[in-house]
């Protein structure tokens, strides 16, 4: 991967990081204290091998990936407080009942101050590349199907009582976006906006 320091603009502001770790490297997201980035590698989904989370560490100069965690895939996430959300779509994963699609992907919960997994969730399958907490812990979950398709492509995960929902609608997820101090979240899907109520 390449790393652009802000502060080298006008001379030479990229770093080159590499590392065994990396797979096919899609999506990344920084700590609170800008200390570290987890890198996801997307691996099999990807035409890789290893779907894995990269701990890229910035106290060290240069930077260098520290630990790693496999996963069972990785292509998009969020990290909220030390919870790490993954999702992506692995091969073989059954889908639930009333869901169209007959493979489904996978939301996996990553403890990060043990980098441990914590739990794994069946959701839409596609390649996921939205994802946003709303209000009340939910947190939705979008795919398209730029690596492999989805039809019910969006999916809603109670962050607090893991209770999954697979809406009716079908086509792939263009834009999330919550509303900040409201129970609401605006979804773009198949050309239609929905509004959902988080409550």
């Amino acid at each position: 991967i390449t790393m652009i320091s802000p502060s080298l603009l006008g001379s030479e502001p990229r770093t080159a990081i590499s590392s065994s770790t990396f797979d096919h490297p899609v999506w990344g997201v920084f700590s609170s204290d800008d200390s570290k980035a987890y890198i996801f590698n997307c691996g099999p989904e990807c035409g890789g091998t290893t779907a894995s989370i990269s701990v890229l560490d910035f106290t060290q100069n240069p930077p260098a990936v520290t630990s790693s965690i496999e996963v069972p895939a990785a292509t998009f996430g969020l990290l909220s407080g030390t919870t790490l959300y993954v999702a992506g779509t692995p091969s073989g994963i059954p889908c639930p009942s009333g869901v169209i699609d007959t493979t489904c992907g996978l939301l996996t919960s990553v403890d990060t101050s043990s980098l441990t997994v914590a739990g794994s969730f069946t959701i839409t399958e596609g390649y996921h590349d939205h994802m946003v907490m709303g209000a009340n812990g939910q947190l939705f979950m979008g795919a398209s199907g730029t690596r492999s398709i989805c039809s019910s492509c969006l999916t809603i995960f109670n962050t607090t009582n893991s209770n999954v929902v697979f809406p009716p609608d079908h086509g792939y997820v263009t834009g999330i976006e919550p509303i900040t101090d409201r129970n609401v979240a605006y979804v773009c899907q198949n050309g239609r906006l929905r509004i959902y109520d988080t409550t």
